[in-house]
């Protein structure tokens, strides 16, 4: 699975919820992000940026990051799920005021 296909639209919901599983995982193994970078072979400097959406994560370094972390399917495909209730709630914020009272 790529992750264009996983995450067409790679939209700031999918980065975030995307980034928030990375960090969460990494903590969970134990793994400080200087241990990680030299994992992925980054800089330490990139790999912090890349938890903090800084930098965009290309194929290679997906498959990378769900290698080292085990990140399955199913968690991949609920981020997927969560950013659309989260993009839908965003949109309804922003339409909601719009709508003509009854």
């Amino acid at each position: 699975m790529t992750i264009e296909t996983l995450f067409k639209d790679h939209n700031r919901h999918i980065r975030f919820y995307l980034l928030k599983l990375v960090t969460k995982k990494r903590q969970e193994l134990g793994v400080s992000q200087e241990e990680m970078a030299l994992r992925l072979q980054l800089p330490a400097q990139t790999y912090k940026k890349l938890e903090s959406g800084r930098v965009r994560i290309h194929q290679e370094l997906f498959e990378q990051l769900r290698a080292e972390l085990s990140l399955c399917e199913e968690e991949l495909l609920d981020i997927v799920r969560i950013a659309k209730i989260a993009y839908a709630n965003d949109l309804a914020k922003i339409l909601s005021p719009n709508y003509p009272s009854c």
